[in-house]
């Protein structure tokens, strides 16, 4: 039912509009999933890329269309051939070495990085 909205009254626009209110999270996430899904030929998942992506939108002070992001969703994941270094246990599982003591490790890891930069003092301006 494309363009639903515009042929709604002004009155009916208003109580739609008054309704969102009681949706919940997962009635919203579910919808605009749905919506995605259709712009992006059944491509579109949840994940690191799709909020990364939402993040620059929004830190920019730009709330997209759901044309332009599916757009820029399908552009990203092209884009995108393996994870990120700070998605360290997808790293770790894309080169093989997400053992099954991959939670020590990264506890030792993060230990060891947090040690060295407790070191680090700010600098003070003036």
């Amino acid at each position: 039912m494309p363009f639903l909205i515009s042929k709604m009254s002004k009155q009916g626009r208003q109580e739609l509009l008054r309704d969102l209110n009681y949706l919940n999270i997962a009635e919203i996430k579910s919808f605009c999933k749905q919506h995605l899904k259709d712009l992006t030929g059944g491509e579109f998942e949840d994940g690191a890329i799709a909020r990364i992506l939402a993040r620059r939108f929004w830190s920019r002070g730009h709330a997209p269309t759901f044309n332009e992001y599916a757009s820029a969703w399908l552009q990203a994941r092209k884009q995108h051939k393996r994870p990120n270094p700070e998605w360290a246990f997808l790293a770790d599982r894309a080169d093989k070495r997400a053992g099954t003591d991959w939670k020590k490790m990264r506890a030792r890891k993060a230990k060891k990085v947090m040690k060295m930069l407790a070191k680090i003092r700010p600098i003070k301006d003036g």
